[in-house]
């Protein structure tokens, strides 16, 4: 599940973002800014071990929650920086996988 909310009042689309004031520093306009959220959760059928996994070290289940910021500069380029934290269940030599943190960032550029 993701949610997301245009901070500077654009209409988000499946065809990306078309900031009202584009990015130019001289007139003092910055684009667009999203927020953004999701959850994602991962559970492995059970017939999967031990055949095609190990549970000594493949966890059973994982579940994320992340959030982020978008800045569109313009229709074409867009920053983001999202940080996400999972959680496991199985998959640790004694027990759970070893909780995992990322910090992502990427510079999108469309055509």
């Amino acid at each position: 599940m993701a949610v997301s909310y245009l901070l500077t009042g654009e209409k988000a689309s499946y065809k990306g973002v078309d900031p009202k004031k584009p990015f130019d520093f001289s007139l003092g306009n910055w684009g667009a800014f999203e927020i953004v959220g999701r959850f994602s959760s991962l559970d492995v059928d059970s017939q999967a071990f031990p055949v095609f996994a190990s549970s000594a070290t493949s966890a059973e289940k994982a579940r994320a929650w992340g959030g982020g910021v978008n800045w569109y500069l313009n229709k074409s380029v867009k920053l983001a920086l999202d940080y996400e934290w999972t959680k496991f269940h199985g998959g640790g030599s004694a027990g759970d996988r070893e909780e995992e943190n990322a910090l992502l960032g990427r510079v999108q550029v469309s055509f």
